[in-house]
């Protein structure tokens, strides 16, 4: 023998370990006596064995040098440098999770993702993230954060990229922003800040931004320090003025924000003749259930409105002329406080009414 070439099944010089590799050679000349050679392995980093019919098992990751030696004693060998790796753990499973375990996220928000690879010794632990768009829309970065955009519903992917097709979803809500009242603004009807006692005033609270969630306000009335003024005000901003003095109306968000505006309104007292005219004025029986009658005394009442606590007009009637005593049928109406409001020329008063059931 003159020479000899070591060759491997399909010249593969890498292989995991555990598998199996077939070695054979070529000797020249071709017509050598004694074409026979021993085989064997010299481990470097890895190991691996092989048998005298070249076939090699291999080891612990690393290099080894396979060696075929000719038989007749010729001494002539050939090498061949074979890299053992460990071998591929393929991905199994994928548990995508959110920061802190949300579900739902709000347009424009952000929110990373993460995963749980199994089995943990997998020799790729790499995925590609994805999203599937049902009916909201979001996009998602290759480190996994995703930006939130129009509300409805996605699924998050995570797809393994060792080619096993193993993902992982997890399902995420994309729900309109909150948007909360930042101001409000209370005005009234005819910018008007001076009422009388018995009159009504609408007043208005414009909310800021136009597209907050919840543009809803809660009004109510407190007297100011520098009178004990009294009134009341319905929930959609109808003031009713009852007593003389200064009042603040005060508008505030119900979105939790805690935003509020306030509205002084001054409130004057009847005049002394108004005292005068009306102090003869009775309202019987008050409270009562049903029937209220009005003594109007001198006074020629041309009309009489009744108005609930909320500011609704319950009872409108034109007494007959001269009729001193006025029936008032209040019988339909819940329990609770009125007003009764008698107008004459160009004066009016108004009486409370407590109907209890």
């Amino acid at each position: 023998v003159t020479g000899i070439t070591i060759a491997s099944a399909g010249d593969v010089t890498t292989l995991e370990s555990g598998s199996t590799l077939q070695f054979s050679v070529v000797i020249l000349p071709v017509d050598a006596t004694n074409k026979e050679v021993e085989w064997n392995v010299t481990d470097g980093v890895g190991t691996a064995t092989i048998t005298q019919g070249g076939l090699l098992t291999a080891g612990n990751p690393g290099t080894v040098t396979v060696v075929a030696t000719a038989k007749d004693g010729s001494g002539v060998t050939d090498e061949f440098l074979l890299t053992i790796t460990a071998p591929v753990v393929t991905v199994t499973g994928i548990s995508v999770s959110s920061n802190g375990g949300a579900t739902e996220l709000e347009s424009g928000a952000e929110l990373q993702f993460s995963v749980v690879i199994l089995p943990g010794d997998a020799t790729n632990n790499d995925v590609t993230w994805s999203v599937i768009e049902e009916t909201g829309t979001a996009s998602i970065t290759a480190q996994g954060l995703l930006i939130a955009s129009n509300p409805g519903n996605i699924s998050v992917v995570a797809t393994a990229q060792d080619g096993s097709g193993v993902t992982g979803t997890f399902d995420l809500a994309i729900a309109t922003p909150t948007i909360e009242v930042s101001s409000i603004n209370i005005t009234s009807a005819g910018d008007v800040s001076v009422v009388e006692e018995g009159e009504m005033l609408q007043l208005y609270a414009a909310v800021s931004p136009s597209d907050a969630i919840n543009p809803t306000v809660f009004w109510s009335v407190t007297s100011t320090t520098k009178g004990v003024g009294l009134g009341t005000i319905t929930e959609d901003g109808m003031f009713i003025a009852l007593a003389g003095g200064e009042v603040d109306v005060v508008a505030v968000a119900q979105d939790g924000s805690g935003v509020f505006d306030l509205y002084t309104l001054t409130i004057l007292g009847p005049s002394v003749i108004r005292e005068n005219e009306s102090e003869s004025v009775i309202l019987y029986p008050n409270p009562g259930k049903d029937l209220f009658y009005l003594n109007a005394a001198n006074l020629e009442v041309e009309l009489i409105q009744v108005v609930d606590a909320n500011g609704g007009l319950v009872l409108e009637l034109i007494p007959e002329p001269g009729n001193r005593v006025i029936e008032l049928d209040l019988s339909r109406q819940q329990s609770g406080l009125y007003f009764i409001k008698a107008y004459w020329g160009d004066h009016f008063m108004v009486k409370q009414a407590i109907i209890t059931r």
